[in-house]
């Protein structure tokens, strides 16, 4: 389960193509069997073939279940959520036991988290990423898990931050955090610090975001949390970017992506790469030596080439965006004109087709000034 926590060529297996999987066996519509990875075509084919051989619906769900957990391309992870979420709500409505009961109503907690996950930052439509987070909590309170209750609040927070509502967002954050320190969750705590940290720092009080932060890392290293202690450093890294504090900043931001390395979150290191390289670029505009300027520029290329390579394999067409404007960026301070449009009417493609709102704006404004 995912938590949510504010940081900061692509082939698409259900796009155009020649070869579609069979639904019967394979489950869900438009599975282009030519556009999969070897690693994709592995665990698809091991748990499909597992879901088939197995008698019992429990089994069948595992089986599944097993594919979303194991599946790095989010596109695959969504399709195969929607029809866990579809079949396990069907089977909730038979005759089952409690231990059935409890079986599928963890898997549709995960579920849920999933797909509001990708509606959020894959798809955009922050609207139904509400709408699955909200039923998410309706479940954690009928099941009455306090755990859960306190994830989904914490995400319908983050998303009225992302709203720009930073009362509601302080509202679901703050319950969240009184649950998880009532619970003696201290995972949970640890979020919830970071979570205040990102509103401060969203209000420009760098002083109580890095107090926040600072407790949010010492709690998460307590625990031995490395995407906790990877997130918060890097939040850290935001603080002292926004204070003008670049040197300080690539620090925090380069520890945050040893440990992303570290533990292969491959989409996290996207995040990494993404903010290391944009303070190379905002380096790069303030150089008055232009040796240096170009040293950065280098430095800052091999940051979002990194990223886009990433970001292809995984199919993040919001980080793809990201690179993609980056790198025209790099091109127009290069003086090379047409590379720059070349990246940049990419990036706008990518914004517009996936409705990236505040990317698109940024996009726009950099094509006029192009």
């Amino acid at each position: 389960m995912r938590n949510l926590i504010i940081v900061f060529c692509f082939f698409s297996v259900f796009g155009n193509a020649q070869e579609y999987a069979d639904k019967e066996y394979y489950l869900v519509d438009s599975l282009n069997l030519n556009a999969l990875s070897e690693f994709e075509k592995s665990i698809i084919d091991s748990c499909v073939s597992l879901f088939h051989s197995k008698k019992t619906d429990t089994s069948r769900v595992g089986a599944v279940f097993s594919l979303v957990q194991g599946c790095k391309n989010v596109e695959i992870e969504f399709v195969y959520c929607l029809w866990l979420n579809n079949h396990v709500n069907v089977l909730l409505k038979s005759n089952i036991s409690k231990n059935e009961l409890e079986l599928y109503n963890e898997v549709i907690i995960e579920v849920l988290s999933n797909i509001g996950y990708y509606y959020q930052f894959y798809n955009g439509d922050l609207n139904k990423s509400f709408s699955f987070f909200e039923e998410g909590l309706n479940l954690s309170d009928q099941i009455d898990n306090q755990m859960y209750r306190a994830y989904f609040l914490n995400n319908i927070g983050h998303l009225y931050y992302t709203w720009g509502d930073m009362n509601k967002a302080i509202e679901f954050f703050s319950k969240s955090l009184k649950i998880s320190e009532k619970i003696e969750d201290k995972g949970g705590c640890s979020l919830g610090y970071n979570n205040l940290g990102s509103i401060y720092l969203k209000n420009n009080d760098t002083l109580n975001a890095l107090v926040y932060f600072e407790k949010s890392y010492e709690s998460f290293k307590t625990l031995n949390h490395k995407q906790g202690m990877a997130t918060t450093l890097s939040n850290m890294g935001a603080v002292y970017r926004g204070k003008g504090s670049f040197n300080i900043a690539i620090k925090m931001f380069k520890e945050s992506l040893e440990i992303r390395r570290l533990i292969n979150d491959e989409r996290d290191v996207i995040n990494s790469l993404n903010n290391i390289g944009t303070l190379f670029l905002e380096k790069a505009k303030i150089s008055i030596d232009n040796k240096e300027r170009l040293g950065y520029l280098d430095s800052m290329t091999l940051c979002f080439n990194e990223s886009l390579e990433i970001s292809n394999q995984l199919g993040d067409n919001y980080s793809r965006a990201v690179s993609y404007m980056k790198l025209g960026e790099m091109s127009m301070l290069k003086g090379n004109v047409d590379l720059a449009e070349n990246y940049g009417l990419k990036s706008y493609n990518l914004a517009s087709q996936n409705n990236y709102a505040e990317e698109l704006v940024d996009i726009t404004f950099f094509l006029s000034e192009l």
